[in-house]
């Protein structure tokens, strides 16, 4: 049913239903995301870390371009060096980015066997902090060990024990520049 609004303005009426599609449904793919080779994934591992640290359940479009990003060779190593992922706004891809960066300051330092750098950007600061805000109180919880946090306007910066870190930045020219980070 249309509402009155819908009915007076053409254009306005929506041919597919709003809202999360049903379990195992992916009604409306991502534009883009990283293709699978069919081999093993740890995008289920970042699944259930959402879950239990997040208390957030991803969405079938969310697992499944997380399972193409996270797609590892048979020596564990991931299979692409790159991941591109685009969709429409406003569809969660601020939820896969927090529980993709969580997962990779807890158990990616563990997969790779050493501390992490993760650098977060987006085209304005206010955006790129929106993920701060979301894992901040569940690294600050003393679940992961000790984590020291610094703040300030343009400067962020999550501290690990073992040296795992993850810095904030807008997409700038120099975001970035001098560091070699394991996740961008």
């Amino acid at each position: 049913a249309l509402s009155e609004n819908a009915r007076k303005r053409p254009g306005t009426a929506r041919s597919a239903p709003r809202g999360p599609a049903p379990s195992g449904d992916v009604r409306i793919p991502p534009r883009l995301a990283t293709a699978r080779w069919g081999g093993r994934t740890l995008g289920g591992e970042v699944a259930a870390w959402a879950s239990e640290h997040l208390s957030v359940e991803l969405r079938d479009w969310q697992r499944l371009v997380l399972d193409g990003m996270l797609e590892v060779d048979d020596d564990g190593m991931l299979r692409s060096k790159w991941s591109l992922t685009s969709c429409a706004r406003q569809n969660g891809k601020t939820v896969i980015l927090s529980s993709l960066v969580g997962w990779w300051l807890d158990a990616g330092r563990r997969w790779r066997g050493e501390p992490q750098s993760v650098l977060s950007v987006a085209h304005r600061l206010d955006l790129a902090e929106e993920l701060w805000h979301v894992l901040v109180p569940a690294f600050d919880s003393g679940k992961f060990g000790e984590c020291r946090t610094w703040g300030s306007h343009g400067r962020k910066e999550l501290r690990l024990d073992d040296g795992t870190r993850w810095r904030i930045a807008s997409a700038t020219p120099s975001a970035g520049h001098g560091s070699t980070n394991d996740l961008l």
